[in-house]
């Protein structure tokens, strides 16, 4: 089927690009910029493959010949050589949270700090680029329109540098997730075994969904920067389903790995309250978050026009949204309510700080975001 609305399209997954560029610049916390740099990451897929698809279908005529080629070997550059080597920032960070390398144990944590560490702003500032170049030629082919980059008005600047949930912390933190080793001043308690592995994961899910929800606040009233949030916390809420009660039938092998709830055994006191909870999850709720990930936040339907894509944003219920988060972030606390669970080291030392101390030696992957 031919894709509708191409060119506007490209041009949508491009500015869903640049807001998550230009947040992840005002963040000010540099764990922070790169969970919500990871929405260039999302979109830039998008904008490959519906760029090349909306190339296809221009006319090809003796004056357009040449700019056509060229058109082509840039999105080949761009999805080969500049995006290629991070897609799994893409595929197992960004739209999803798996594990990296198929590794599904604790030596997958080694390999999402380095992949992680790899997330800065120069890497985000080339492929924003190079997506505005490549769209600005589709847009002069077809619509003739000449897209600006959204811009963060000062008052929004103001607001994400003085949010509390971005603001530096006393004492050492307890990494619970995946990125410890990218963070100053944290160390990782590292559980062992696939369970340690999906609890990693699902800390590392609820990091992004608190960022966004810091975010939503300061960014309200500007649609653009609205709709890359609202899509983060789209795509987080449908990988908290995934990772604690249940993944998606038809899922490909490679990319399934196993819920929670199948993982822990069954004679475990934690077991049967995380099978209640699960039972208790609305079908129809995870039926609705799924929809919006897989047709607009984590990719962009072809057959959907761009306007409906936009209103689907728009108009989606972000107290549901939330809702549902926190209905699976519950599960787990209450799931917990025994002397100690294979759950204690996410549920009980997740945000805990210790105050006083500092880690001696330097993270083996701290470097800054925008160094």
């Amino acid at each position: 089927m031919t894709i509708l609305d191409g060119p506007q399209k490209a041009a949508f997954a491009l500015a869903q690009a640049q807001a998550a560029r230009a947040l992840a610049d005002a963040v000010p916390d540099h764990h922070a910029k790169r969970l919500t740099a990871r929405g260039v990451f999302v979109a830039i897929a998008a904008f490959i493959d519906i760029a090349r698809q909306t190339r296809t279908t221009i006319t090809k005529t003796k004056a357009n010949r040449a700019d056509l080629d060229v058109l082509k070997h840039a999105l080949n550059v761009l999805a080969d050589r500049d995006w290629g080597p991070y897609q799994p920032l893409r595929d197992r960070v960004g739209a999803h949270r798996q594990a990296i390398g198929g590794a599904d144990d604790p030596s997958s944590w080694s390999a999402a700090n380095e992949l992680f560490a790899q997330v800065d702003a120069p890497l985000v500032g080339v492929l924003c680029d190079d997506m505005a170049d490549i769209n600005a030629e589709l847009q002069r082919l077809t619509t003739g329109h000449a897209p600006v980059a959204p811009v963060l008005p000062p008052h929004a600047l103001v607001s994400i540098a003085a949010a509390q949930h971005f603001q530096p912390r006393d004492g050492m933190r307890l990494a619970t997730g995946s990125f410890g080793e990218t963070v100053d001043n944290s160390v990782s308690p590292v559980q062992g075994a696939t369970i340690g592995e999906r609890l990693r994961q699902i800390s590392d899910t609820i990091d992004g969904f608190e960022c966004y929800a810091a975010l939503a606040p300061c960014v309200a009233g500007l649609p653009t920067f609205e709709r890359a949030v609202v899509a983060g916390a789209i795509i987080e809420t449908a990988n908290m389903v995934e990772l604690v009660f249940e993944v998606p039938v038809g899922r490909a092998a490679d990319n399934r790995y196993a819920p929670l709830v199948e993982l822990i055994p069954p004679h475990y006191a934690e077991a049967g309250d995380l099978r209640a909870a699960a039972a208790c999850l609305d079908a129809t709720d995870v039926a609705w978050i799924r929809d919006l990930r897989n047709s607009t936040a984590a990719h962009i339907d072809a057959k959907l026009r761009v306007v409906n894509l936009a209103n689907r944003l728009d108009t989606a219920d972000t107290s549901r949204i939330e809702a549902i988060f926190h209905q699976v972030a519950r599960a787990l606390v209450d799931a917990d309510d025994h002397d100690i669970t294979v759950l204690s080291p996410l549920v009980r030392l997740r945000n805990v700080a210790l105050a006083g101390a500092r880690r001696i030696d330097t993270a083996a992957f701290s470097t800054a975001y925008d160094g």
